[in-house]
């Protein structure tokens, strides 16, 4: 029998776990004795390109050649990455084919550990629990797995599933301390996205009672405003103007170049040093009250960079990021006070927090502040592989997990005179699996196809939407049933699906007047053609 893994693909590093000899959940040391790694791709040329720390390190000097952050887009299928290879090779990715490198050559750099450590037979990797986060959407969470199984094909393996991150932190918890029973709070701040889950155990059930979170509010967003402020303080001491915005940057010209004489590549170095000095400001105060960071900056193309002193306090830090980190908070306890309505407050045994960025002291004193979790948040001193390891030990034990619906699932129907009316179909806070279906009428006779708009709308920030271009409501994919029967009065009855794992799927069957089947088939919702 060969081996089971527990990958936690985060954002921004990622961490794979497996069960050692002792049945213990072990993180793998992947690069250099890293157990976490970055999750950076660099590229040599177009076909040649390494993963983590080593991709971070030449990426540093070479940001023009480096791909990151692409998680958080993987379903954007306009999205793609600019690519200066180190031999010059220029060419464009998208956020998922970034994804497939990455785990592909992820899985290389496992599999020969493994070998070494449990045999040709023991080592062989057999089965994996990739983990997401618990605010993804179905398509996201599709994609993720996508690219995943694209990666294990390749290493020879085939069984894979999905779990969200704050399960599998619960499940490390409790099961690498012996505890049944326990209600467990997990507050998880990753790199690109914020979770908080209450999750109870009953003997090998992990049952997920409430979530929430905002999947665009991660300790990036963090380390981006700490730049931000670093940026202005280097334009200011250069008496320069460069542009910071994400957008402005990602589009910078040759006449930008040309307009404040600096070229791109110079200007990504720049941008590359900033933002390496806000991540280590960022990680100095989970234990500092003071940060000092030396940057290299250019000022033009014709002088070497200036060596630059950057200095911030506590104070400052926490001005900067509290905002975003009191809406954590708000979120957490807006959790509490859904689990209080249903009278299950009293519920939550213990506090674990998940994610590099739930380290930060600020985080820990807010969340003290209430009332109802005031004597259990205690810090966590292996936050960064807690999410891993509790992968590994759901992809190796015979452990059941009940996640929920964190979107309204339906479809744009045709009600009274207004022609974009949402209809829910799946209702948000449903106990996965879980379904909806509903019948669509041609509009004409002899009609061969019709089109099928799958959309989510996010109930709890936007409990007022009802129409499709509402705020808070989000197409996710047009699917088309076509080649259909040439029979009097048929309809289509679409049944959307949402698996165990969060992964969907759409059941199309034909039927008659008499709601009789003459026809089905089977639609994934699978946008493969527009992802790569």
């Amino acid at each position: 029998m060969g081996k089971e893994l527990g990958i936690d693909f985060g954002t921004t590093t990622t961490e794979v776990s497996y069960i050692d000899k002792k049945g213990r959940s072990r993180s793998m040391r992947l690069q250099g004795g890293r157990a976490v790694i970055p999750t950076v791709l660099y590229f040599n040329s177009e076909d040649d390109y390494i993963i983590g720390q080593s991709a971070a390190v030449k990426g540093a000097e070479n940001p023009e050649a480096c791909v990151r952050n692409f998680k958080l887009d993987l379903t954007n299928s306009t999205k793609k990455y600019r690519v200066k290879a180190e031999n010059g090779d220029k060419f464009s990715i998208k956020p998922i084919q970034a994804a497939q490198f990455f785990l592909n050559q992820l899985i290389q750099i496992v599999q020969p550990k493994l070998l070494r450590e449990f045999g040709e037979t023991g080592g062989t990797i057999d089965r994996a629990v990739i983990t997401v986060p618990a605010q993804f959407d179905p398509m996201e969470k599709a994609a993720v797995k996508d690219a995943i199984e694209k990666a294990a094909k390749q290493a020879g393996f085939s069984q894979i599933k999905v779990a969200a991150e704050p399960t599998a932190a619960a499940v490390a918890y409790q099961e690498e301390n012996g505890e049944d029973g326990k209600t467990i709070l997990v507050y998880d701040f990753g790199g690109g996205t914020f979770d908080v889950s209450v999750i109870r155990r009953k003997d090998d059930l992990y049952r997920e009672l409430e979530t929430d979170g905002d999947k665009r509010l991660g300790g990036n967003r963090l380390t981006e405003k700490i730049a931000a402020v670093l940026w202005e303080k280097c334009l200011r001491e250069t008496d320069k103007d460069y542009p910071f915005d994400a957008e402005e940057a990602e589009g910078y010209s040759a006449e930008d170049a040309e307009e404040y004489g600096l070229s791109r590549a110079r200007f990504m170095l720049n941008r590359t040093e900033i933002f390496r000095a806000a991540e280590d400001m960022k990680l100095d105060f989970t234990e500092s009250e003071v940060s000092s960071q030396t940057v290299n900056f250019f000022t033009d193309d014709e002088s070497d960079p200036r060596m630059m002193e950057l200095h911030m306090d506590e104070a400052e830090f926490y001005r900067i990021v509290k905002a975003d980190v009191k809406k954590t908070v708000d979120l957490t306890r807006r959790v509490l006070e859904e689990m209080k309505r249903r009278g299950d407050a009293d519920a939550v045994d213990e506090v674990v927090l998940a994610g590099g960025s739930s380290q930060i002291r600020l985080i820990q004193d807010l969340l003290k502040e209430y009332d109802d979790l005031r004597n259990l948040v205690t810090a966590s001193a292996d936050a960064s592989t807690l999410i891993a390891r509790g992968a590994a030990l759901l992809a190796s034990k015979e452990l059941k997990t009940e996640e929920k619906t964190r979107f309204e699932i339906g479809t744009r129907i045709v009600k009274g005179k207004s022609l974009n009316a949402f209809e829910p179909l799946i209702p948000v806070g449903q106990s996965l699996p879980c379904s909806g279906s509903r019948l669509y009428y041609p509009a004409r006779e002899g009609q061969r196809e019709i089109a099928i708009e799958y959309y989510e709308k996010d109930v709890k920030n936007y409990p007022d939407a009802k129409r499709i271009d509402d705020e808070g409501i989000n197409l996710v994919d047009e699917l088309t049933v076509s080649g259909l029967p040439d029979v009097p009065n048929l309809a289509v009855r679409v049944t959307f699906r949402i698996d165990a794992d969060g992964t969907p799927s759409i059941e199309a069957e034909v039927v008659d007047k008499e709601e009789t089947v003459v026809g089905s088939g089977q639609l994934l919702i699978n946008r493969k053609g527009n992802l790569y």
